[in-house]
């Protein structure tokens, strides 16, 4: 029996409820054509490298799913080869639900949007932290964790219901990437202001616990 790329999203079970219901023929063929792929192409590369957010899935141990979007400036998910890709963990509300998940089961899936494109690109595969990471140009805003993502399969598609947006700004919370060096005691002062992520109008010059829930600080450079 032949296998196919898109064998990770049509498992034995979802092809006969395409059978029953008169989808699969349409899906076979698409299957035929290589409708789905598993490296990174040029194309592809590029594609990630405009988008500023994206949307990543995981479950914990029992099989409870858990949907977390993640965004930055343009390009902060890398592509670091044609199978791997690098998030940066960013400071956030310290819940660590989709760390926690990965800690576990290391599949995971990603949802970019063009929004002005109206097309959709998903990833599958396993995901892999990375603790304690350089990071001289500071692309986690200080947490010095990423994760990377080995894909398994791909697929890019048209949004057929379209996308309402409307662009505004980007997060002023998006790290500000460092130009230079390995100096980690140079700071300006607006790398030493901290402020509380859960409690408005909590804020010191250093780093702590927020006063009212306890919550680790962190610099308002930072994304939420």
């Amino acid at each position: 029996m032949k296998h196919y790329v898109s064998d990770i999203a049509f498992t034995p079970s979802v092809k006969a409820v395409q059978e029953r219901l008169g989808s699969r023929k349409g899906y076979a063929s698409m299957e035929q054509r290589g409708g789905w792929n598993d490296v990174v192409t040029p194309e592809l590369a590029t594609f990630i490298g405009e988008r500023d957010t994206m949307f990543i899935a995981t479950t914990n141990a029992e099989g409870q799913p858990y949907i977390q979007h993640r965004g930055g400036p343009p390009g902060f998910v890398e592509v670091v080869d044609e199978k791997t890709l690098r998030v940066p963990d960013y400071v956030g509300n310290s819940m660590f639900n989709t760390l926690g998940n990965l800690t576990v089961n290391p599949r995971a899936g990603l949802v970019f949007l063009d929004f002005e494109r109206n097309r959709t690109l998903q990833l599958t595969g396993r995901a892999e932290i990375l603790w304690n990471q350089a990071d001289t140009a500071g692309r986690t805003g200080g947490t010095q964790r990423f994760w990377t993502l080995r894909i398994d399969r791909w697929r890019e598609s048209e949004t057929h219901a379209g996308l309402r947006w409307e662009f505004l700004d980007y997060s002023p919370h998006n790290p500000k990437l460092k130009s230079t060096t390995d100096d980690h005691s140079a700071r300006s002062d607006e790398e030493k202001h901290f402020i509380c992520p859960l409690c408005e109008g909590v804020e010191d010059n250093e780093p702590g616990d927020c006063p009212q829930c306890g919550t680790p600080l962190c610099g308002d450079h930072v994304g939420r």
